[in-house]
């Protein structure tokens, strides 16, 4: 294989991870809590069979964007949104994970649930009961959940030493082996408000265009390099043999 064609189609393969991650930043600009990934390019050199030096790229991590995204108020007393750092904890029946999805609800056991029906966590990890009798329900900005007689729990709010280090499960929910270290003064959280997802839509929009471009331009480049190479090749079988 000519080292050129070797060359485009590594861009091939590493522009269709981009395209396939923007394609999925696109799908969630409307889900609560997402947070957009962004690709990261590594750049190596190779050398061809005449000396020459090439310059191959490639696809080596996908970075999650933590800023917060913006906040959108719904008057919901259950639904919480983080300012700046934590994430919520919730006991999935694979484990803990993490969530910057606050859109919780109480279920019909009185268990303060999120969207999948997964138990929210208090600071100590436990479940949180919302009483039957409960009314006038405040949640204050270090997570404390209060009803008209007193204090309920506390809110899980959770930090990490190494936010990239936490893995994507699904577009909401992340995983990691970390040791959580529960925010109390320095959580900021606003009750009866949902974080959007923290997409930029015209950059991703634009973005998108551009790498599909690329990606046209060299497919078509790799189509025709190998039509060059079959021809070549039909060549050397119906050349006769030499004397």
């Amino acid at each position: 294989m000519p080292v050129s064609l070797d060359i485009t189609l590594s861009m091939q393969k590493a522009l269709q991870d981009k395209i396939n991650v923007l394609s999925n930043n696109a799908a969630n600009a409307g889900t609560v809590g997402f947070q957009a990934d962004s690709v990261i390019f590594s750049e190596y050199l190779g050398e061809g069979d005449s000396q020459e030096t090439y310059s191959y790229l490639d696809s080596i991590a996908t970075v999650r964007d933590t800023n917060t995204g913006p906040l959108e108020h719904t008057g919901n007393p259950f639904h919480t949104a983080l300012r700046g750092k934590g994430y919520f904890g919730v006991q999935t029946p694979e484990g803990v994970r993490y969530t910057r999805s606050g859109a919780f609800t109480v279920s019909s056991g009185g268990l303060l649930v999120d969207l999948h029906g997964n138990p929210v966590l208090s600071a100590d990890g436990g479940e949180i009961n919302i009483l039957p009798e409960s009314e006038n329900i405040s949640i204050s900005k270090d997570g404390t959940v209060s009803d008209q007689n007193g204090i309920l729990a506390q809110l899980g709010i959770f930090d990490f030493t190494n936010e990239h280090d936490m893995k994507k499960v699904g577009n909401t929910q992340l995983q990691t082996d970390q040791a959580a270290i529960p925010l109390t003064f320095e959580a900021n959280l606003v009750q009866g408000a949902l974080e959007q997802a923290n997409t930029n839509a015209v950059k991703n929009m634009s973005e998108m265009m551009e790498v599909s471009r690329l990606y046209g331009l060299n497919q078509r480049y790799i189509e025709e390099s190998l039509k060059l190479e079959s021809k070549k090749a039909e060549l050397l079988v119906s050349m006769p043999p030499s004397a």
